[in-house]
């Protein structure tokens, strides 16, 4: 079941909104908060520039020598794709198990980066 625009509204507004508008903002909130989590740890390091907003991150992390971080990019990325079909294909459906999904491996990298607030 496809989601319209102004389910956006209704949600902002507090009115119910359909099951699956609600597993699309749920995926859009995990992504963000693996996001930030990634974007607060390597804050700092020389290598890694958290200035220009998602993409870059996601490629500075994946391009890294290192396998730990490219590792993280690749997850990362993985969710962002998640996070961009849920926000703007909205003529598309997002099942259920897209959501399991994305909370699963939200959940692993999130623990990952030993975000704890």
């Amino acid at each position: 079941m496809a989601v319209s625009k102004k389910d956006f509204l209704d949600f902002a507004n507090n009115r119910q909104t359909s099951p699956e508008f609600a597993r699309r903002n749920r995926i859009s909130r995990a992504y963000y908060a693996v996001y930030h989590a990634a974007n607060d740890f390597y804050e700092g390091e020389r290598d890694i520039d958290t200035s220009n907003g998602h993409k870059e991150l996601v490629t500075t992390l994946k391009e890294s020598d290192s396998r730990e971080k490219s590792f993280m990019g690749y997850k990362l990325g993985h969710l962002k794709t998640f996070r961009t079909y849920s926000d703007y294909y909205l003529d598309q459906s997002v099942s259920k198990e897209d959501l399991k999904t994305v909370l699963i491996q939200s959940d692993e990298i999130f623990e990952m980066f030993g975000s704890n607030n």
